[in-house]
């Protein structure tokens, strides 16, 4: 949804010249489109050059929601979707999610439209996503956590040509609890490699 949202930005830049004001908003304070709106902070006003006030995040916001009427209501799509995600339930999520698709649908924007039809094909699995185990909803979160930390360890060894010992060090790295065996291993993991030849060292 930001990847269709940021794509409108900038169709809707590309039509102002690059000294002009709008371009500048569009360009320089892009993250506040893409931020959940009650993530932005209420920082201090503060003076703005360009536009030669003193004025914080949300008036910018406000001024970059009114350059084009299709930003501001692919804006508001994205932030119902965020509004869902955060505040339905169990109850009440098929009903809702069911409007949120059908409002993409009719939103005559291209992006949207193809979002509706993602959304349909992920209902039932986003709806799931709202029971709650012992107390909390189910996430793919810790799983995603998990494989990135893998993806560093590989990267810091920059790869490794012997799966037993890439097993062994990721077992011991992702579980805390884990200690070191204190039992005798009998067979070596050690990678056969190519002997190495001999030579004979030139005379300086």
């Amino acid at each position: 949804m930001n990847k269709v949202l940021d794509d409108i930005r900038i169709k809707i830049g590309k039509r102002y010249q690059k000294y002009s004001t709008e371009y500048y908003l569009l360009k320089k304070f892009h993250f506040l489109l893409l931020k959940k709106y009650n993530d932005i902070p209420f920082n201090k006003a503060r003076y703005n050059k360009k536009l030669k006030r003193y004025i914080d995040y949300h008036q910018l916001l406000e001024i970059i929601l009114g350059i084009d009427n299709e930003l501001t209501e692919a804006y508001n799509l994205k932030e119902q979707y965020i509004a869902f995600n955060h505040y339905a339930t169990s109850e009440n999520c098929r009903e809702w999610l069911s409007r949120i698709i059908q409002e993409y649908a009719a939103s005559g924007i291209a992006g949207f439209i193809s979002l509706s039809g993602t959304l349909i094909n992920w209902f039932d699995e986003i709806c799931a996503s709202f029971d709650l185990v012992d107390g909390q909803r189910i996430s793919n979160g810790p799983v995603e956590g998990i494989n990135s930390r893998i993806d560093k360890i590989l990267s810091n060894a920059c790869g490794y040509q012997n799966f037993a010992r890439m097993r062994n060090r990721l077992m011991y790295s992702l579980n805390k609890s884990s200690n070191p065996s204190s039992y005798a291993i009998d067979e070596t993991i050690k990678r056969e490699g190519k002997k190495r030849e001999s030579y004979k060292k030139k005379n300086q």
